[in-house]
């Protein structure tokens, strides 16, 4: 078990006067700043700081039993994440040559102040720019005169989404002063160290070399170049340097194809059985701060997250279920899927249990109206262990299941970001050329080789529609009908059926007797008058070549005749 380290601040020192007994019996914490420990409430006494700890022993109503079961969750909570976390440590070389890109009077104050900081600072005007790149550290601005400036950072005085998309490269109205300004640019320079904070597989990507664009909701999302589409290769292209860890990708994409290092979906499945029989008020860890003077009631659990927009539908389903309870989320900021996720969710519960599932609080007034709402709701407790690499639709079907159970509840329509539907197939047009099964990378579309069939899973679906123009006769259709909450939402429905056509030569199934009708009627006209080529048209691949030869069956037939009769 990790060691632990609780620290005699103000925050804690009145419950360790009542409770030290306890913890060094059960010897759960020490109490020493110079222990090896994992995670402390201190900074600087262990890797790992963890402010909820003070936060929770200062603000909670819980009993003493209570607060010393939390402590230890709070804890273990952090080491499991620890282990979890994907990360990777990189650095760029940041020098103080500053670019101030306006021509105001302010922007030439700010220049002074700059050069008084040991800045090199160069000040242009915006029209003289014609483009900037690169990175922190190494952009380049070239300018219209066809010459270019090499910089380490920049400070814009006009607002200009492309440019402010850069990490380093900052506008001034994002800031109170100059003094913060220059402290932020002042915090990169010499060698700047980052994280990796989204890891990403292609293989489940619905947007990765299509050949047409059917996806790329993390990059409409994204407010920085984290993340960018580039539709001429049909690729995603990843900047971890750009990437401000908001987690906006992660919360729209389907498949789950992104999830967000410092806190996988691994770490989640398990924290979340951490908060059994007790409410969850889920906490971006930036604005914890906010919540200094908020009173939490008995029976109520922080669950610190890194940041504010990554938590999607399954995320929000595992919190709900895991705990047995409501669920709390204070943030200032609420991505668009979060908050479709959690629209389309509450509809659910409602539908299926009569009653709300999550709270969301963007301000404290909303928070402090919504605690008092909070309560269990034991019949959607559920413990489900997803298999590995299990797709995120499919782990948020089966807790889905699980509600749903035999009950007709109804449709719940989907969002924009969190898109759910069905698709139709038209039997007479289809084929079974399964160009859609090779179109789609998550087995929502599959093939029955045995029944002869086109099969279909809408829970496992993402709407992606990249079937649609994979599908030679236009006989399927997408419908963004939300969720249908019946079992038969969950099951392999059969969209089209056919048999085998067996080669009139050999008698060796070869293909369908829709595609081979479909061929038949293109090319018959075209093979008027031509026996051998009519033929062709029912033979399988290794007959055709023979009937063309004249080495078909019935030329064999004949040939043994006339060498009987020389005989």
């Amino acid at each position: 078990m990790p060691s632990y380290h609780l620290g005699l601040n103000p925050a804690t020192q009145t419950f360790l006067e009542e409770a030290k007994e306890e913890i060094q019996k059960q010897n759960l914490f020490s109490f020493h700043s110079s222990a090896q420990t994992l995670v402390s409430n201190e900074k600087e006494t262990a890797p790992l700081f963890a402010p909820e700890i003070n936060w929770y022993l200062k603000n909670s109503l819980d009993s003493k039993e209570e607060k010393l079961k939390t402590l230890s969750l709070l804890y273990e909570a952090r080491a499991i994440k620890f282990d979890h976390a994907l990360h990777q440590d990189y650095e760029e070389s940041v020098s103080p040559s500053l670019l101030v890109i306006g021509e105001s009077q302010s922007a030439k104050e700010f220049a002074s102040k700059a050069l008084e900081s040991s800045f090199e600072v160069e000040i242009l005007p915006y029209e003289s720019i014609e483009s900037i790149e690169g990175k922190l550290g190494a952009f380049v601005a070239n300018l219209t005169d066809g010459s270019s400036r090499g910089f380490a950072q920049g400070v814009l005085f006009r607002e200009d989404e492309f440019a402010s998309k850069y990490m380093g490269i900052e506008k001034v109205s994002d800031f109170e002063d100059a003094k913060e300004l220059l402290e932020k640019l002042q915090s990169r320079l010499g060698i700047y160290r980052y994280k990796t904070t989204i890891t990403y597989n292609p293989e489940i990507c619905q947007y990765h070399h299509r050949r047409e664009k059917s996806c790329s909701k993390c990059a409409i999302l994204c407010p920085t170049f984290g993340v960018v589409n580039d539709d001429s290769k049909m690729e995603l292209l990843f900047s971890q340097l750009d990437c401000v860890g908001c987690g906006g990708c992660i919360s729209a994409c389907p498949t789950g194809a992104i999830d967000y290092a410092p806190y996988p979906k691994e770490a989640l499945y398990e924290i979340a059985r951490l908060y059994n029989e007790t409410t969850i008020l889920m906490i971006p860890e930036p604005f914890l701060k906010d919540l200094e003077e908020v009173t939490l009631p008995k029976g109520i659990t922080p669950l610190i997250i890194d940041r504010e927009k990554f938590p999607s539908e399954m995320h929000l389903l595992t919190l709900l279920q895991e705990s047995g309870s409501s669920l709390l989320f204070y943030s200032p900021i609420i991505s668009r899927p979060t908050k479709e996720a959690s629209e389309m969710l509450n509809q659910i519960y409602l539908k299926a249990y009569g009653e709300p599932a999550l709270y969301l609080a963007q301000d404290i007034p909303t928070l402090l109206e919504s605690l008092p709402k909070a309560h269990k709701i034991e019949k959607s407790l559920y413990r489900y262990t997803p298999k590995p690499n299990e797709l995120r639709r499919k782990t948020f079907g089966e807790r889905l299941r699980y509600i749903i159970k035999e009950q007709e509840l109804g449709q719940v329509p989907s969002g924009e970001f969190i898109r759910y539907g069905e698709i139709k197939v038209d039997q007479e047009k289809c084929t079974l050329c399964l160009s859609c099964v090779g179109a789609c990378n998550i087995n929502a579309l599959t093939a029955n080789s045995n029944e002869f069939t086109l099969d279909f899973n809408a829970s496992l679906c993402t709407t992606c529609g990249y079937c649609l123009p994979s599908c030679p006769e236009n006989a399927i259709t997408l419908e963004l009908s939300g969720i249908t909450l019946a079992p038969s939402w969950f099951e392999t429905k059969v969209m089209a059926r056919d048999e085998m056509f067996k080669c009139i030569e050999c008698g060796k199934p070869f293909a369908t007797k829709k595609s081979v009708e479909k061929i038949k009627n293109l090319m018959s006209p075209l093979f008027v008058g031509n026996a051998f080529k009519l033929k062709t048209l029912e033979c399988c691949p290794d007959c055709k070549v023979k009937v063309m030869m004249g080495f078909s069956s019935e030329a064999d037939s004949k040939r043994e005749t006339i060498l009987e009769e020389v005989e």
